[in-house]
């Protein structure tokens, strides 16, 4: 996710250039508007609206994961978690290169074993992450494995799904619902 960010920044800024180098003091009527290019004034340059594309683009990958949690975080009481703070995320043993982007909610105690990780993984890097998620499963249930509690029954069983290059480990007593609404969040 370092380097992709980056990466599409600079092809941004390259387009913004190519774009700007354009005619831009044509004032012809642009095809069928009947309307002409004027850049003296309050309009946007090509340039600009190269840039304004690029930035879109960028913002659409960088939060593609929280648009997922965004489309999730109702059904599974996400204002009830926390957002993780990088130290539950080594507990995964991810390297964060195989990565696109990633999202981890957390219970706000000790005692609270939900969590919900959810990632964009990068191309080809798909079964390395599940394999780490399916560690992470098994940590999980063997942490509560003994717990008496009904309430925590989920937390003896979390759920991995995958779709496309997305992959979601999920702790909680909602987990079973999810399948739906994953699948559509991640067309």
């Amino acid at each position: 996710m370092k380097k992709l960010i980056p990466t599409l920044l600079i092809a941004a800024l390259a387009l913004a250039l190519l774009a700007a180098c354009g005619d831009m003091d044509s004032t012809a009527p642009q095809s069928g508007s009947g309307q002409k290019n004027d850049n003296a004034g309050g309009g946007k340059s090509p340039a600009d609206k190269v840039a304004d594309g690029a930035s879109d683009v960028a913002h659409g990958v960088a939060n593609a994961v929280d648009d997922v949690w965004d489309g999730l975080s109702d059904m599974l009481d996400g204002d009830s978690l926390m957002e993780d703070d990088g130290e539950g995320f080594k507990a995964y043993g991810i390297d964060e290169g195989l990565l696109d982007d990633y999202a981890l909610y957390r219970g706000k105690d000790a005692g609270d074993p939900r969590e919900v990780f959810i990632a964009r993984v990068g191309q080809g890097n798909l079964d390395k992450v599940e394999k780490a998620l399916e560690a992470r499963r098994s940590a999980v249930a063997q942490q509560w494995k003994d717990s008496t509690d009904a309430a925590l029954a989920y937390a003896r069983e979390p759920v991995i799904l995958k779709n496309g290059d997305y992959i979601i480990l999920a702790v909680h007593d909602k987990a079973g619902q999810l399948k739906t609404a994953f699948e559509k969040l991640t067309k």
